[in-house]
């Protein structure tokens, strides 16, 4: 879940007040009873209501802590920063509720549901293969469960896992890519996501 933030300066660094781990972070929406999707007016920023009642304790010590990490946040926090941080709250409560806090058990589930088998050593997902991978995501596409997360952000999160051996045919267009593909004019066709990802395996690049 860190990524979902990183973009936006140094926050996650600064969110040392020992609530780093999706379990911390995921304790703190435990009493919230509300509509999970983002409202602007409710958690757009430091002054509305859903920072001012983490202020006040009604979130317990982990939302204290979460409110004074923003607080000291010295980054650009834009419209988007707030919408980023809502969508991380949400997902690192579903993944401590459903899935042992852990985004890796909640891969290795969301395969072992896909080859129908009980469950799958941590061995075992280094040696899926990428034929194998890719179906998953076309057949399970296993970001739906997380909140605010699509295609994109989901295979930029796992490229974080390490030595995987379908890392290699994990790509992230979003816009910025998009647009770099189209002013450097390297791709002459139509850019959609399975289009531009054939392209670049087509180049053979390490």
């Amino acid at each position: 879940m860190n990524k979902v933030v990183s973009r936006h300066g140094n926050f996650v660094n600064q969110c040392i007040n020992s609530i780093f781990s999706i379990e911390k972070i995921g304790t703190i929406l435990d009493k919230y009873d509300g509509i999970t999707k983002y409202q602007r007016e409710f958690a757009g920023s430091i002054e509305h209501p859903f920072y001012i009642d983490l202020k006040d304790g009604k979130y317990d010590k982990e939302g204290q802590m979460f409110y004074k990490s923003i607080k000291e946040f010295k980054g650009k926090a834009g419209q988007s920063f707030y919408r980023l941080l809502w969508w991380m709250l949400i997902c690192c409560n579903y993944l401590k509720t459903n899935y042992k806090s852990s985004f890796s058990y909640y891969i290795k589930k969301k395969y072992a549901e896909f080859v129908r088998i009980k469950e799958v050593s941590d061995e075992e997902l280094k040696k899926i293969s990428i034929d194998d991978w890719e179906e998953l995501k076309k057949k399970k596409q296993p970001w739906n469960e997380l909140y605010g997360i699509g295609p994109n952000v989901f295979d930029f999160i796992i490229g974080d896992v390490g030595d995987l051996k379908f890392l290699e045919s994990s790509y992230k267009l979003d816009l910025s890519n998009k647009h770099f593909i189209k002013v450097t004019g390297i791709y002459k066709g139509e850019i959609t996501r399975e289009n531009v990802i054939n392209f670049i395996k087509g180049l053979k690049l390490p």
